[in-house]
């Protein structure tokens, strides 16, 4: 997604939608930037929460630091574990990172981390752009 400082702008051409989870949308920003995989999830077109994807984790990006409620890591694990066209959501989901951040690339092969057991601690922090 393409971000003002205070990631108050909602979703571009920048932008590579993965899918919907509820009202939430999941996204992938074109050149994120950092080298941290991760992805958004967002509300009304704006950001909400970014979470890693190697691990079960927030990610700090900019002021982007909301939580995610139980019943929403549920669903979340639910659309990632699902399949579509043939082939999984988190599949999909790696495939568009990749696509999108050549320099910070995710195996494909990569297990979905139990995004119901979020980590409350954001240690790692990635600059708005």
């Amino acid at each position: 997604m393409e971000f003002d400082g205070d990631n108050k702008r909602g979703p571009s051409s920048e932008t590579a939608n993965v899918g919907k989870v509820g009202e939430y949308e999941i996204v992938i920003r074109v050149n994120d930037g950092g080298n941290i995989p991760h992805f958004h999830i967002c509300q009304d077109g704006k950001p909400d929460a970014c979470l890693k994807i190697r691990e079960a984790s927030y990610l700090k990006h900019g002021k982007n630091v909301g939580e995610v409620s139980e019943d929403l890591r549920k669903q979340l694990m639910a659309f990632l574990s699902g399949d579509e066209d043939g082939y999984s959501n988190w599949t999909f989901l790696l495939q568009t990172w990749n696509r999108n951040n050549p320099d910070a690339k995710v195996p494909l092969n990569a297990q979905i981390p139990n995004y119901a057991h979020l980590t409350e601690d954001i240690l790692n922090e990635i600059d708005p752009d």
